[in-house]
């Protein structure tokens, strides 16, 4: 039976041209917390396919968790513009603009979410929070 510890193990050593292994192996990356390999490799994803709407949105992630939330919400802004119509881009994005204490576009992000995927709780959750800090 494969583990974690091998899939991780074989995504580390495909080094080929191709977004999507760069992509993969970005995510290995962030599950075992070193953002510095994630984020070379969500870019190099991001290089070799710039419409890879998940890889911006992955980066976004990687940057939010390196405290670069400015920088995050431009890959989520990407990742909305890319794939405009999944909930994951503008979601996490409202947790950004919470971070950066923007509540009213985190309260739109979540809006957004929330037309998407009606029962998205985590949009729910952040959507008041971003009323609560607003004074709502």
């Amino acid at each position: 039976m494969r583990t974690d510890g091998f899939r991780h193990e074989r995504l580390h050593r495909l080094r080929h041209e191709d977004a999507s292994t760069y992509y993969h192996r970005g995510q290995a990356y962030v599950e075992q917390d070193a953002l510095d390999q994630a984020f070379a490799d969500l870019s190099e994803a991001i290089r070799l396919n710039p419409d890879h709407a998940d890889a911006h949105c992955a980066r976004a992630d990687c940057l939010r968790c390196m405290g670069e939330y400015d920088r995050a919400i431009t890959e989520y802004d990407a990742s909305v513009l890319l794939n405009p119509v999944t909930p994951h881009g503008y979601r996490f994005r409202a947790d950004a603009h919470v971070d950066t204490e923007n509540y009213d576009l985190a309260v739109a992000d979540c809006n957004t979410t929330l037309q998407l995927s009606p029962r998205n709780p985590t949009a729910h959750l952040t959507r008041g929070n971003a009323h609560l800090h607003n004074g709502v």
